[in-house]
């Protein structure tokens, strides 16, 4: 049942998902690349999918190679990030020490910087001198520089 659960997200078959959902399938299930439901569609835009999956009781913070709001970020999907905060995804949460706002960063999408920001993230994290504001700087992101500076105790950076 796992792999049909899995086919039908991947097709975007709304349908389908919520019926096995009804039917006790696992959500986190993993296909062969070690990606969960979720994090397949938040890959491939499907908004309703992550809806129901985050109704259903999705785990936000359950990802495969990454999280689902730093996949989400990546993704420049405001929607799907908003969807992701909402449900209550620690948009604080690290994978090999980088954080959504950093790679909300990276992307120059400064209302995704200001969204998370306003959603609490912090501005301050740093992991091997990397900050969000030192990557605003490294991107010559001049507005994402400004609005970071707001919040950010600068230490030498």
């Amino acid at each position: 049942m796992n792999f049909a659960f899995l086919d039908a997200v991947k097709a975007n078959k709304l349908e389908l998902c919520q019926r096995l959902i009804s039917q006790g399938v696992n959500l986190h299930a993993k296909d062969a690349d070690g990606e969960v439901p979720l994090s397949i569609a938040i890959s491939l835009g499907y908004e309703e999918i992550v809806e129901e999956l985050l109704t259903a009781g999705a785990d936000p913070d359950v990802g495969g190679w990454t999280s689902p709001l730093e996949l989400a970020v990546r993704r420049e999907n405001i929607t799907i990030v908003e969807m992701l905060v909402s449900a209550s995804a620690d948009v604080n949460i690290r994978v090999d020490g980088f954080t959504p706002l950093m790679a909300a960063v990276c992307c120059d999408n400064l209302s995704l910087v200001k969204f998370l920001v306003e959603s609490g993230a912090d501005p301050n994290f740093r992991k091997k001198g990397r900050s969000a504001i030192s990557l605003a700087i490294h991107n010559n992101n001049k507005e994402i520089y400004e609005y970071l500076l707001e919040f950010t105790f600068l230490t030498g950076e």
